[in-house]
């Protein structure tokens, strides 16, 4: 199994928004990585039930080769050569991806991120007690922040989304 650096957007039941991120996608340039172009992997849209069993469709999209584990195709760079700089550069190039798409609820960018975009568990398990202020680029829409209470950490982050300041990641 492999651990994988992704973008991972919770997209609630709004099958236009995946539809259009898609489309997005399509359009979309490579990443860059010490000069060398970085195709995205195909996104994977998957539909899941919350925790409180409502659905929801996932949308996931990793650039080629950053991951640990797994079948080794041909990848343009070998992640365990990967620096924090180089690493960040590429989370900040896939928040850049995302203020191009809308219709979301919740997005992060991470190794595996995908158990921190269903807002029925973030409210349950790390809103209560504050761990949510201490998720590096977490994305919410404005409705959620507004809802939730969330304070002003939650910076601007695009038209209609707020989210805590991404400080990078480390391989």
């Amino acid at each position: 199994m492999a651990t994988v650096f992704e973008l991972v957007i919770n997209f609630g039941g709004n099958r236009d928004g995946v539809d259009t991120a898609l489309e997005t996608l399509k359009r979309y340039p490579v990443l860059s990585l010490r000069g060398l172009a970085i195709p995205l992997l195909p996104a994977c849209v998957t539909e899941f039930k919350s925790s409180v069993g409502e659905d929801y469709i996932e949308f996931s999209v990793s650039p080629q080769g950053i991951r640990y584990g797994g079948e080794r195709p041909t990848d343009p760079v070998d992640a365990r050569t990967i620096t924090f700089d180089e690493l960040s550069n590429l989370g900040e190039q896939l928040f850049d991806l995302l203020r191009r798409f809308d219709g979301y609820d919740v997005a992060v960018v991470g190794w595996d991120p995908e158990g921190i975009v269903d807002p029925n568990e973030m409210k349950d398990e790390l809103l209560l007690d504050g761990r949510i202020y201490r998720l590096d680029g977490i994305v919410v829409r404005n409705q959620l922040a507004a809802t939730w209470g969330l304070d002003e950490r939650f910076e601007p982050f695009a038209k209609g989304y707020r989210w805590i300041r991404y400080r990078g990641s480390k391989p």
